[in-house]
């Protein structure tokens, strides 16, 4: 299946044109490809097929595992907001993406990836958002985690890097 958009107006941009339609752009050429009130249709196959479309194996330890998100919940402090982060069902998504892992290892790649998401956010919309000090020196106290004899974080002190470091401690146990 083909998806077709008209090209409204090009923009000139130095020697190139940018095709733009009313999603915004849709392609460059170094040359004009068409007269100002001309329109070129672009067909645009399907190259990617939906996850969805056909179906998918789901690790049968999915149903033991969901609980994760709540470990997850509790040691982040979410409360409310847990609903959201269920939402987004990541022991789902593990699930599919590792079928056959036994419990350990699909409980710590569910647990890093829930992980990623909050520590993502910090950069994103969080308190480090826009400061690249601050945001470095996390970066190395977080992988400083990393080393074996890091002490214990309090999970009431830094609960993300409490997380994080339980869940290095998981993975690294792993054999």
């Amino acid at each position: 299946m083909a998806t077709e958009a008209a090209v409204f107006e090009p923009c000139a941009l130095g020697d190139d044109y940018i095709w733009i339609n009313e999603d915004g752009p849709m392609g460059q050429s170094g040359r004009r490809e068409t007269k100002h009130d001309e329109k070129i249709i672009v067909k645009i196959p399907n190259l990617f097929k939906s996850i969805l479309a056909t179906p998918r194996k789901i690790n049968p330890l999915l149903e033991k595992v969901k609980d994760t998100d709540i470990w997850i919940a509790e040691k982040l402090g979410l409360g409310k907001s847990f609903q959201i982060f269920a939402d987004i069902e990541i022991p789902l998504l593990c699930s599919s993406m590792a079928p056959n892992a036994s419990e350990g290892p699909l409980r710590a790649m569910i647990e890093w990836m829930s992980w990623v998401i909050f520590f993502h956010d910090s950069f994103d919309r969080g308190d480090l958002a826009g400061n690249t000090t601050e945001a470095a020196v996390d970066i190395i106290k977080t992988l400083a985690i990393l080393d074996d004899d890091h002490p214990p974080i309090n999970a009431e002190d830094d609960p993300l890097k409490h997380v994080y470091q339980c869940i290095w401690k998981r993975i690294s146990a792993i054999k």
